[in-house]
């Protein structure tokens, strides 16, 4: 029953830490995007 109890705990560390991982690959994936737009758009300046 402690390992359950333990199991438990960890998996509520791990949803209260999910959202700041997926809002950090979503930064920095829409970063990525940004600077591909940026570079074509000089392209055509």
């Amino acid at each position: 029953m402690q390992l359950n109890a333990k199991i438990l705990q960890n998996n509520d560390k791990l949803v209260e830490n999910t959202p700041k991982i997926y809002s950090g690959i979503i930064i920095e994936s829409s970063e990525i995007i940004l600077n591909c737009f940026k570079s074509q758009i000089q392209q055509y300046l």
